[in-house]
């Protein structure tokens, strides 16, 4: 089950506490639950957040300005997701936790090209929140969710989204 934070920025702010820890956050237990629980949340705002901006890339009517602020957010949200994948929170270690990891093995195995793939993402989204062309827009929405789609594909077991 994936939960929700009541207000969608809580989790890009979550997020940048743990990056801003820096050191401190080194020295801290990391509690696999918890880990995977920020990263639902965060993989959920972020699904959210795209809503609008698929509807541009199938065609559909979309508010432009909008749609630009939330590929903004969506690139900071790509930006710290690698960050939310540390040793011990893949499928073998959380198996019998409450928390149950649905990303694939692979995300630990080649971590350099998962990282890599988020990052590249990132900037689609940035680039995106930068156009103020309609049809460029249409057409970089569509770029993006096929890079989402092809590094969910590659790192992520199947699952029903529950939107």
């Amino acid at each position: 089950m994936i939960r929700h934070f009541a207000r969608p920025r809580t989790a890009i702010l979550a997020a940048a506490a743990i990056l801003a820890a820096g050191p401190v956050a080194a020295q801290m237990e990391i509690v696999p639950d918890d880990v995977i629980y920020g990263r639902q949340i965060l993989m959920s705002e972020m699904e959210a957040q795209m809503a609008p901006i698929d509807r541009a890339a199938i065609g559909e009517e979309f508010d432009l300005e909008s749609s630009r602020v939330r590929a903004s957010g969506v690139s900071a949200m790509l930006g710290v997701t690698p960050y939310l994948f540390p040793p011990g929170t893949d499928m073998e270690s959380t198996a019998d936790g409450d928390m149950p990891s649905i990303a694939l093995p692979a995300v630990w195995d080649n971590f350099e090209a998962f990282k890599a793939m988020a990052d590249q993402s990132a900037q689609l989204a940035f680039d995106l929140s930068q156009t103020t062309d309609e049809a460029e827009f249409r057409t970089g929405a569509a770029t993006l969710r096929a890079a989402c789609n092809a590094c969910h594909g590659a790192f992520m077991q199947a699952y029903e989204s529950p939107f």
